[in-house]
């Protein structure tokens, strides 16, 4: 199994397992965000190919963006928040552009 056949083609996939409430409140975060995800829960063989595609990482969440893992509950949130600022970044240059 290769992590292209696992990983949907649109949307965040996030690797999870059952009684994870980190896992939950990312489930919770990205729906409150309007974003497309899809769970993913943990097992040896998911594991192995997440380590293929990226890296060993023991712990649940593991989300990854735009083909990049980002980290766990606090990175999603942390990388929300840079894209916002940065798109509030760009919105102010145009405006100045404007005038």
């Amino acid at each position: 199994m290769k992590w292209n056949e696992i990983c949907p083609r649109k949307g965040i996939p996030l690797v999870t397992k059952p009684g994870c409430t980190f896992c939950d409140d990312c489930v919770r975060f990205l729906k409150q965000k309007k974003k497309t995800f899809k769970k993913i829960t943990t097992n040896d063989a998911i594991e192995n190919c997440f380590t293929k595609k990226f890296h060993a990482y023991p712990y649940v969440p593991k989300i990854i963006v735009d083909d990049s893992f980002i980290g766990g509950y606090d990175e999603l949130q942390k990388y929300f928040q840079k894209k916002k600022k940065a798109h509030k970044q760009y919105k102010e240059k145009i405006m100045r552009n404007i005038k």
